[in-house]
């Protein structure tokens, strides 16, 4: 098993079969070639020729002196594809994607680096970002190279690690190594993509003002469509508008509490399957989309997904307890994470979802309800 499991997202997320076979074509997920309009489209394919664009880095890197074989290890859902190249010397991890810019895989091994810095969770150590050629109307592409972990089966999974890397967070969010990088505001050096969704990381000196942002911006997509398929929400569902915004406006009484906290550096997007855990240096962090925050927005996400025991939680809240207010929170940053949900798949299940939980943080008044 190597870094980097799919989500699982795909048909049945909301998405017609020509709207879930569009976003597939867009990302270039398929094998030597993918039929559009009943056309195969070639696109590039990794190879060990020397003209190889991966291939020749690494040898100018002089990351190995012979790559003798290269497997595939995932493909996700967004068009990323994960690959273990065999060298002479060990192997190295590749992630490509045919059609997304440098720039993203730039701002991902800035994340791993920042990560890195504070010494308290292990990942992968990036390598280089380079481009991919556009081949037919896939193009141009880039990937990244970090160095390997071999991920055990289920290793995150284990009681032990969970334990283990509920504290390593912990210690991660209250990390001071990174003081002079955020000199207390939120935000981070550069934008990224929290899946497909960009994330705007310009510096806020409030928390509540940068999360603001935040929100505001999955609300506004909600209605507009994507360059893959239709809008998420029909522009008639004026339920689910009138919350959002009660929700926005209360944001600075739901927030209470986070006046003076502490920039945490997030990981961004810490669902279990962007965790692992090697037999040598336990749990191990990968794919994250980094900013500086507050601590409690990483929790959050957890409960979508599940796979965090409550082993995990204690050992995190052992060293940072829990603070007045938290469980509010939480449904708060919960909300954030089932709106980019909505916003990547349009899957009813999760407008309801949203739409309770916008009732249970800002619940209707009695003249509301006459």
């Amino acid at each position: 098993q190597g870094q980097g499991q799919g989500k699982g997202q795909g048909q049945g997320q909301g998405l017609s079969d020509e709207e879930f076979a569009a976003l597939m074509d867009r990302q270039g997920v398929g094998t030597e070639g993918d039929v559009i309009d009943g056309t195969l489209a070639p696109k590039y394919m990794p190879s060990l020729q020397p003209n190889d664009p991966i291939i020749k880095e690494i040898y100018r890197l002089k990351l190995a002196s012979k790559v003798k074989s290269f497997e595939l290890l995932d493909s996700r859902w967004n068009g990323n594809e994960v690959l273990q190249y065999l060298t002479d010397v060990g192997s190295l991890f590749v992630k490509m994607n045919r059609v997304e810019d440098s720039s993203v895989f730039m701002a991902e091994a800035v994340s791993l680096t920042s990560m890195r810095k504070t010494n308290t969770v292990t990942v992968p150590k990036p390598l280089h970002v380079g481009k991919l050629p556009k081949v037919g109307v896939f193009g141009p592409g880039a990937f990244l190279i970090t160095e390997y972990l071999r991920l055990e089966p289920f290793g995150a999974l284990k009681a032990g690690n969970q334990e283990i890397l509920g504290a390593q967070l912990a210690q991660l969010h209250a990390s001071d190594a990174l003081n002079d990088v955020h000199k207390g505001r939120y935000g981070f050096v550069v934008n990224n993509l929290h899946s497909l969704s960009p994330q705007d990381n310009t510096w806020k000196d409030s928390w509540v003002d940068f999360f603001y942002g935040r929100m505001l911006a999955q609300v506004n997509v909600v209605y507009k469509a994507s360059s893959w398929g239709r809008a998420p929400l029909p522009e008639d569902d004026l339920e689910f508008a009138s919350l959002a915004q009660k929700v926005l406006a209360k944001l600075p009484s739901l927030l209470k509490g986070t006046e003076k906290v502490k920039p945490a550096l997030l990981h961004g997007d810490l669902w279990i399957g962007n965790t692992g855990a090697t037999a040598v240096d336990g749990p191990v962090l990968f794919d994250p989309a980094c900013y500086f925050g507050h601590s409690e927005y990483d929790l959050a996400i957890m409960t979508l997904f599940g796979g965090f025991s409550p082993a995990f939680f204690d050992a995190y809240h052992a060293v940072l307890p829990k603070q007045e207010g938290f469980e509010q929170r939480q449904r708060v940053y919960t909300l954030y994470n089932y709106l980019n949900q909505l916003n990547l798949f349009g899957d009813p299940a999760v407008r309801d979802t949203c739409l309770q939980l916008m009732k249970d943080i800002v619940p209707e008044s009695p003249d509301e309800l006459q």
